[in-house]
């Protein structure tokens, strides 16, 4: 007699951006991962009070049911850092993580965490996330039917989908995420220069209203004349990359660039030319999907690509965990 598992169905992967909202819905295709659908909810204009009944109706028009849901946060609101502890009692390592949360949040409530470093003896990860940002964000999700099973580092949730990465930089609309990656454990930074940077530099040079700066940078209308901007904001980031590499020891061989401010082509290409030619775009992922055709998938992974890390953070071969 054959005795039949039902696997668990993956959790949701939710991208909660200040801009947009994605939600990845992942499934199973024989033994692989399968991308089944992406939600999207531009949530510019919308309260924040109707913020989850907008999300509950999203899953209601696609037919998703909401179950167990891992949401991705990352800097400057929440922090992971690998620290080395050597010698010190429980005690001891308490009372750093209380100092360390003090130096960089203040007296503010923040939810720590620290696990053993497995590759390396007295070193530890250490995860620091603002209360009152987990609490909103969890809270978001709750009332639109969504159980939050976990929080994830956002970087690490980079490093699922981009495995073949040593570093990642995810350029959004104000701020530059770089997370590096070595031995399955993730060091993150940020830098306050994003897209928003180079469409003000673009009024600024065109002359323009922030509408049409807006236009034209995703358009890529952009000529010489923008050469400035371009370089202030790709000197910016190749610096922050560079100092992250540097604290940590780690060869810069393969830095992959994601998020819309990487759709710049010119930016891109500057930034490429900074780093010693070992930038890329349209990295391979480790994903399918049935319903979307596999340039489709690359392409839109600059968007997606927090929400499908989340929704492999159940997955044990996915990398990073």
């Amino acid at each position: 007699m054959k005795t039949w598992f039902t696997r668990p169905p993956l959790p949701l992967g939710v991208d909660l951006g200040s801009q947009r909202v994605r939600i990845a819905v992942m499934t199973y295709d024989g033994d692989a991962v399968s991308v089944q659908r992406v939600l999207a909810l531009e949530r510019k204009n919308i309260p924040q009070q109707e913020l989850s009944q907008r999300l509950r109706e999203l899953l209601d028009e696609h037919n998703v049911v909401a179950h167990e849901a891992i949401l991705t946060l990352q800097e400057p609101d929440a922090i992971l850092r690998r620290v080395m502890l050597p010698g010190m009692t429980s005690r001891a390592r308490d009372a750093f993580v209380r100092d360390e949360a003090y130096r960089l949040f203040g007296s503010e409530r923040i939810v720590h965490h620290l696990l053993a470093d497995q590759h390396q003896h007295d070193a530890y990860v250490l995860g620091l996330v603002r209360g009152v940002v987990l609490d909103a964000a969890v809270g978001v999700l709750t009332a639109a039917g969504m159980k939050v099973r976990a929080v994830d580092y956002a970087g690490c949730a980079l490093a699922r989908i981009f495995p073949e990465a040593d570093s990642i930089v995810d350029i959004g609309e104000s701020a530059t995420r770089i997370t590096m990656v070595k031995e399955k454990t993730c060091w993150g930074a940020s830098v306050s220069c994003g897209g928003r940077h180079l469409t003000e530099a673009l009024m600024q040079s065109y002359q323009l209203n922030f509408v049409d700066a807006e236009r034209r940078k995703v358009q890529h209308n952009i000529d010489r004349s923008a050469d400035a901007a371009i370089d202030m904001v790709a000197a910016t980031i190749a610096d922050g990359v560079q100092r992250i590499h540097r604290a940590t020891g780690q060869p810069l061989r393969r830095v992959v660039v994601t998020g819309n401010g990487g759709r710049i082509p010119r930016l891109l290409h500057r930034l490429d030319e900074i780093l010693d030619w070992c930038v890329e775009f349209t990295a391979r992922i480790p994903i399918h999907s049935v319903n979307y055709p596999e340039d489709i998938l690359r392409a839109s992974v600059a968007d997606w690509g927090l929400a499908l890390g989340a929704a492999l953070w159940t997955i044990p071969q996915s990398g990073v965990v």
